[in-house]
């Protein structure tokens, strides 16, 4: 799980800067699309997003096909992160309205969701008062995508409690640029544009009986990337990462993550260092 310090935040309650001038949008844009699947691409967009709205909390679930929630980014620590994070995914989520919207069969699920619009109802209730309550948030907007496979992704902004919600100006903004969000979280999670090279020591281990998809599992680990940010990027579930881990440390005959980095950089110049 990658996730940083949450920023301070000076707050107000009328509406945001300008739209962003052209240049600076189509910037943003571009950065995050020399970024996509890559571990910078969620830091730069909340550093992007708040350029033009005010939020604390920026978070990202991917929902597989089964309905099974798995974290892949967050700027949260300490109770927070446990309450919204680790809390939501050990089953707090199968009441979040935004999940239930996500697999309503119903048609179209486009735009932006914001928390203020669907809080009615006896299930929204429920999760708030079983869960929401406790997280600190006074209101939520999340971008959604539907990922290749059936997997579905959101990305979260939030305002805390004890300040004013996002104004009808911030809404605008947020959903005259879902459009492009969505576009930008799917292209994310299909990988890098353009293909890199693995890191060094990935190579030396695909010699060595694992199999191709394997070797890729071997090589993101290798970059750093948890399990969940892992299978973002394949395609998989968390629980299928799991398990080429395994597979993995079975064939190499080592137990850990830390012996597989040994074993990938062994006889590397420093590599004792």
């Amino acid at each position: 799980m990658t996730h940083g310090p949450a920023m301070a935040i000076s707050w107000t309650a009328g509406p945001p800067v300008a739209l962003p001038v052209l240049h600076d949008w189509n910037a943003f844009v571009a950065g995050l699309m020399a970024r996509c699947g890559t571990a910078g691409f969620f830091p730069a967009v909340e550093r992007g997003l708040r350029r033009w709205l005010s939020f604390d909390a920026f978070f990202v679930f991917c929902y597989d096909a089964r309905g099974e929630a798995t974290p892949v980014f967050h700027n949260l620590s300490g109770r927070r992160k446990q309450i919204i994070v680790d809390d939501y995914v050990d089953g707090q989520y199968v009441r979040d309205p935004f999940y239930l919207r996500l697999h309503d069969r119903r048609p179209a699920t486009a735009g932006i969701m914001r928390l203020e619009a669907i809080r009615a109802g006896r299930d929204c209730q429920r999760y708030y008062h079983l869960h929401y309550r406790h997280t600190g948030i006074r209101d939520e907007i999340g971008f959604a995508a539907e990922l290749p496979g059936g997997d579905k992704i959101v990305a979260s902004i939030t305002r805390p409690q004890g300040t004013p919600g996002f104004c009808p100006e911030e809404a605008a903004f947020c959903a005259a640029i879902e459009p492009m969000m969505a576009i930008l979280l799917a292209r994310h999670a299909q990988g890098p544009a353009v293909e890199t090279p693995p890191p060094a020591g990935a190579d030396r281990l695909a010699g060595l009986g694992i199999s191709p998809r394997e070797a890729e599992v071997v090589a993101l680990i290798l970059e750093g990337h948890a399990n969940a940010a892992i299978a973002l990027r394949l395609g998989i579930t968390a629980g299928t990462v799991k398990i080429h881990r395994k597979n993995i440390y079975r064939k190499l005959g080592i137990s850990n993550q830390g012996e597989l980095f040994a074993r990938a950089f062994a006889g590397r110049p420093g590599a004792d260092r």
